[in-house]
C-alpha cells in the first residue's frame, strides 16, 4: 500500500475528505522527524520510535578490499507494540 492508498482508505474509514488526512499525515510524519533526534516517540498500541547512536567504525569496502572508516551517526529504531505484534500475528 503507498501513501495515495492509505489515504483513501482512512478517508473512507472517517468520513474526512482525502486533503485533510494527507495534511494530517504530512504533519504527523514532521512532528516525528523533528523529535526523534532528541527524545523517543511512543504510540500506544503502536510502538516507539528511537534514535540511537551508533560509533564510528571500520569496514572492508567489497569492491577494493580496503579499509573504510564510517563515521559516527544517529540510528532510527522501531521497536513495534505487543498489541501490534499480535494483530499483525493473528
Amino acid at each position: 500500500m503507498n501513501t495515495k492508498n492509505f489515504v483513501r482508505e482512512i478517508s473512507k474509514s472517517t468520513g474526512f475528505t482525502q486533503k485533510d488526512v494527507q495534511a494530517v499525515i504530512d504533519a504527523g510524519i514532521d512532528v516525528i522527524k523533528n523529535t526523534v533526534a532528541n527524545e523517543e516517540i511512543s504510540l500506544v498500541g503502536f510502538g516507539k520510535f528511537v534514535a540511537s547512536d551508533r560509533a564510528e567504525r571500520v569496514m572492508r569496502n567489497p569492491a577494493t578490499g580496503g579499509q573504510v572508516t564510517v563515521p559516527a551517526k544517529k540510528s532510527l529504531k522501531f521497536k513495534p507494540a505487543k498489541a501490534f505484534k499480535e494483530a499483525v500475528n493473528s
